[in-house]
């Protein structure tokens, strides 16, 4: 988008407004100052924000690790290690995940694999890949505590254990803050190394920290450039005169003027490997500005029918290196300036750009805030799902299936259960379901929240489903798959606009493949089912038109007459 002087439309017009009130207000010497009130006036909110603004200040402090942090990976190549397997979520496991995509990892360097499920079938093929291969688990954790981090790390642990015995602790690494309970885990089992992160950097905004850092140098990045990357956009931002100038402003600027246009559904464009980059922005974006009522919804790897017209209620953000500009990529770039659809586009120099893009975004993320008036560091509403789930897990009795009660959909190979938002018809789910649908407005979107396995095949499926949906709706369609996207565009969902369709997705296990969590009363299914029905609860409670789909299998069958039955009940 140019927003020169000499080619300014009416929209560009009111943009250049909001970038002038930045300039009015001082923004960028008061955002490197840590002025809280940029975001609130409350005092006691000030203090809270000004104890997560930690990022502003830490790139000079990360690149004091650097050296130490290449030895580190040094020595795990010199250790034979070929696998890396990082236990996280949200944003401890999001940024790495970015990493390994675009980088890949160096010759002799080992593989970094994200396990951020509870999926005990992606667990198995974790632990399939892996077997027979010298692996350092990672657990990542700002707290110390989060559920799917801790009962991973404990599932590994007595898996490696049987095999290492008193040398177990080599083959784990923590990365944390100072004074958790992770920290004297650690400690207690002799774990290879432990990372402390500085305690005052929110997760989704600790890419460049030693959250990110880490797995990067375990994979052989260049992280010295990455951060000198970073550190030259932060750089050009305290100099910048004219803040117009600024792409990180203009980004900033636009993603809260078009939200208040209407334009909520900020539609990322990427390519190759940096398609992957869209899920980390999905969740800064959604979980920062996804609240009181208001939201910005990120909407990430979409694939787009040459006859299809996108909604007007969205803003399009397109950029890539010239190596990853695909044809595709190229044909939605061309397509959208010819619709004169807002398209905020630039170019990245080369990979190591990555660290740039990570602090471009934390910026832009913070400077949306303000202009919407949000506290874009803190998450109010993660905590519902999270409460629901731990309610459920507590309620369980021994024997009992934390299946929800659900009824005949499409036979038995779909069942079903709507939310009390959803209009009770006096006929079959059916008729239900098609209320569901029929409920849908303009602006609206659908997020489609799969608690299955992260495998190709299940993949295709729901991206299938999501194509299906969207054209034949016209809204935007997400697909989250949990419990990954309970620490993302979950906090969207429940404190942002009343303006989704969501479909839950689960499907059984039978007891013989399930895993057991050492020291739990629970197994990994039953948390991944609790964390489902958690979340379902938590959507129902906020009258939220929302569908539980417990499907038969994950067969090719069961989904394709899952999306035929869609596209039935959506005529």
């Amino acid at each position: 988008m140019n927003v020169s002087p000499s080619n300014v439309n009416p929209i560009t017009q009111e943009l250049l407004s909001e970038i002038t009130a930045l300039e009015r207000e001082n923004f960028l010497k008061r955002l490197w100052d840590k002025d809280p009130t940029l975001w609130s006036r409350d005092s006691e909110v000030g203090v809270k924000i000004k104890n997560r603004l930690g990022w502003l200040g830490s790139l000079d402090a990360m690149a004091e690790h650097v050296q130490s942090l290449e030895v580190f990976a040094g020595q795990l190549v010199e250790d034979g290690f070929q696998y890396a397997v990082l236990l996280g979520m949200g944003g401890s496991s999001l940024a790495p995940e970015v990493l390994q995509s675009i980088f890949g990892n160096r010759p002799g360097f080992p593989e970094l694999i994200v396990l951020d499920s509870t999926d005990p079938r992606r667990i198995r093929d974790v632990e399939k890949k892996v077997s027979g291969k010298e692996t350092l688990y990672i657990v990542a954790s700002k707290s110390g505590t989060t559920i799917e981090s801790a009962s991973l790390y404990r599932y590994f642990y007595e898996k490696v254990h049987k095999k290492k015995g008193e040398e177990t602790g080599n083959y784990f690494a923590a990365i944390t803050d100072p004074g958790t309970a992770l920290v004297l885990i650690a400690g207690e089992k002799k774990f290879r190394r432990i990372f402390l992160n500085p305690s005052n950097i929110g997760g989704r905004f600790s890419a460049l920290t030693l959250f990110g850092l880490v797995p990067a140098a375990i994979v052989g990045a260049d992280i010295g450039q990455l951060i000198q990357r970073a550190q030259a956009e932060a750089q050009d931002l305290q100099n910048q005169v004219s803040l117009k100038e600024s792409q990180t402003v203009l980004l900033g600027a636009s993603l809260a003027h078009f939200a208040k246009k209407g334009r909520d559904k900020l539609t990322l464009v990427t390519s190759g490997r940096w398609e992957a980059f869209g899920d980390w922005v999905e969740q800064l974006v959604a979980e920062s500005l996804g609240k009181n009522g208001q939201g910005v919804l990120p909407v990430v790897r979409e694939t787009w029918e040459a006859q299809e017209t996108l909604g007007k209620d969205r803003f399009f953000a397109a950029f890539s290196t010239q190596k990853d500009a695909s044809p595709e990529y190229q044909d939605k770039i061309k397509r959208l300036r010819e619709s004169q659809a807002p398209l905020l586009e630039w170019s990245l120099k080369d990979d190591l750009d990555l660290g740039l893009e990570f602090f471009r975004w934390e910026v832009a993320t913070a400077i949306a805030g303000s202009l919407l008036d949000l506290n874009p560091f803190d998450e109010p509403n993660v905590t519902e799902a999270k409460d629901a789930t731990k309610r459920i897990l507590q309620d369980m009795k021994p024997g009992e299936s934390l299946r929800p009660p659900t009824e005949p959909l499409l036979g038995d190979e779909v069942r079903g259960k709507a939310s009390q938002a959803i209009p009770e018809s006096q006929g079959s789910l059916e008729a239900s379901f098609q209320e569901f649908w029929k409920m849908r407005q303009e602006n609206d979107y659908v997020a489609i929240l799969a608690f299955l396995p992260e495998r190709i095949k299940i993949r295709k499926h729901l991206t299938a489903l999501q194509n299906t949906i969207r054209q034949k709706t016209g809204l935007p369609v997400t697909v989250g798959v949990g419990p990954r996207y309970l620490h993302s565009t979950g906090q969207l969902h429940k404190g942002g606009p009343n303006r989704g369709l969501y479909l839950v997705l689960t499907a059984p296990l039978e007891e013989k493949n399930d895993l057991a969590i050492p020291n739990a009363p629970y197994s990994f299914h039953e948390l991944e089912l609790a964390q489902a029905r958690g979340d379902f609860e938590a959507l129902d409670v906020k009258k939220r038109r929302a569908f539980y789909l417990e499907l038969q299998d994950t067969s090719d069958k069961v989904f394709r007459n899952l999306i035929n039955f869609v596209l039935k009940t959506l005529t």
